[in-house]
């Protein structure tokens, strides 16, 4: 087959695995899109970027997967409104992915090392359940990939260009500066600082990243997303189990075949810069210890740099023994990926990967119910406090009190200073109890929400006397379930701050 023919059928094949696979999970959302909804829906209300109107709190880290959705929302009702973009930045992603031939890349094979690389990202479920599981991991990893590839055109043009990308890669996800920084010394060492003409990156990256510094210092009287207070105190220590857990869906076999690309000097310059991004963002996710969200969402930018070095090195290679020892590792880790979200091939034992998926599905259409009933049968003046701080709000559309603190600052900072859990619940409770909401949800009963008999089940820690003092176990029948909370005694009688 001819250089050409080959570019089509492997480009086509990478279309349509990644269309099915987006079509085998569309039914996902994840439950914390639902807090950028809830952030995007009171934008457009006129109740500017918040989770409360009136309360300026960052409780989101990707201010610019909210304004891409703000458009769609005009047409779509969320979660389409973040599904379509999601689908078209996965579109988007592979597209790059196909015309990133490489400086040096041979003539008669470098049309197919972009394809490759692109068959290979859109083989891993995490790519496709992401890119419609309604957050911005997709928009982050496309412009990532989008940086690199104008910084590979080699014009001044294109490296004010990549610099600009690489902002808006920052404004997607805080993890953008990290990837910037280590991409402009990388290049520095490698080419020389003079010859890379770092201005024309730094004038394009500042461009974009100061002005969305001074809004966020203008509008939340604050340098970091709240959000940072809680998260990077509350997933320490997962570390290396995070890897090990999402390994075969990331295309790990193909970690020697880039590594070797490195170790080559006549394809070094291809891959290291690649290579080195990726391996420092990935020491990153080791420190931090990952997240909880499924599919290993931290690993997923790094799959795109691993493939395309991976295929660098394949295509440019000559040919024998080793590059068919190359092209059958590539066979191995399509086969891997590809079955990863049933089966760990790596570990030789089934993944309930896409079973904790349809789990989690179920809970929600509960919660969304709840949340519905919520808006229809409570006072519209009434404050929720929850922990599920996504869909529940969002369907019940009252005032919210986070009790997991990414949208309240000082429940945040609690969670941020609090090395003891039993402290940190009892101070979080004084903050309930000072704030006075209305409705208290149960956060034992989050994955029990709609039960078959009304009040507690199973083990609940028990709330103090002083939090009893003030609210009542209430229990409200839907259809033909319960679901329990408490709520305030007497609420006109008790002067709230």
């Amino acid at each position: 087959m001819n250089p050409h023919a080959s570019f089509i059928t492997i480009s086509l094949a990478a279309l349509i695995v990644l269309l099915v696979g987006v079509h085998f999970y569309w039914f996902y959302t994840v439950e914390d899109a639902f807090i950028s909804f809830r952030y995007c829906d009171h934008f457009l209300a006129g109740d500017g970027l918040t989770y409360n109107p009136g309360e300026r709190v960052e409780g989101y880290t990707n201010f610019l997967w909210i304004i891409v959705m703000i458009p769609f929302r005009l047409f779509w009702e969320f979660p389409i409104a973040a599904k379509i973009p999601g689908i078209m930045a996965s579109l988007m992603l592979l597209i790059l992915l196909f015309n990133m031939d490489g400086r040096r890349v041979p003539q008669s094979s470098r049309r197919l090392a972009g394809p490759l690389a692109a068959l290979m990202v859109s083989t891993s479920p995490g790519i496709q359940m992401w890119a419609v599981a309604g957050l911005e991991t997709i928009l982050f990893t496309g412009c990532l990939v989008g940086a690199v590839f104008l910084h590979e055109k080699a014009t001044r043009l294109s490296r004010f260009a990549s610099g600009l990308i690489f902002g808006f890669a920052s404004l997607t996800r805080p993890e953008g500066i990290l990837f910037f920084a280590i991409f402009m010394i990388t290049i520095s060492l490698q080419y020389g600082y003079r010859k890379i003409h770092p201005l024309d990156y730094l004038l394009g990256y500042f461009l974009i990243v100061i002005p969305h510094q001074c809004f966020r210092l203008l509008y939340y009287k604050d340098w970091i997303p709240n959000t940072f207070w809680v998260k990077s105190h509350r997933y320490q220590g997962g570390g290396f189990a995070y890897f090990k857990r999402y390994l075969a869906m990331t295309g790990v076999l193909l970690a020697p075949v880039a590594l070797w690309g490195v170790i080559r000097k006549s394809i070094r310059s291809e891959v290291i810069h690649l290579l080195v991004m990726t391996f420092g963002y990935l020491i990153y996710v080791y420190l931090i210890g990952g997240d909880w969200m499924p599919y290993g969402r931290f690993l997923i930018p790094a799959i795109p740099f691993v493939a395309l070095a991976a295929a660098r090195t394949i295509t440019m290679t000559s040919p024998g023994f080793l590059k068919r020892l190359f092209q059958i590792l590539l066979g191995l880790s399509i086969i891997v990926t590809t079955i990863s979200a049933r089966y760990d091939l790596l570990r030789m034992r089934p993944s309930r990967y896409f079973d904790i998926l349809t789990w989690e599905a179920s809970h929600m259409k509960d919660w969304k119910v709840v949340g519905e009933w919520l808006r229809q049968h409570a006072n519209p003046e009434n404050t929720l406090c929850t922990g599920l701080a996504g869909i529940l709000p969002y369907y019940a559309g009252l005032r919210t009190l986070d009790s997991g603190g990414l949208n309240d600052s000082e429940i945040a900072r609690i969670i941020f200073d609090s090395d003891d859990p039993l402290i940190e619940r009892q101070r979080i409770e004084n903050v309930i109890l000072t704030r006075q909401p209305d409705l208290v949800m149960i956060e034992e009963l989050s994955f029990q929400m709609l039960r078959s008999e009304p009040g507690l089940a199973g083990k609940i820690e028990p709330r103090s006397r002083q939090f009893l003092n003030h609210y009542g176990l209430i229990s409200e029948k839907i259809d033909d379930r319960f679901f329990s909370y408490y709520k305030r005694h007497n609420p006109a009688e008790v002067p709230r701050k």
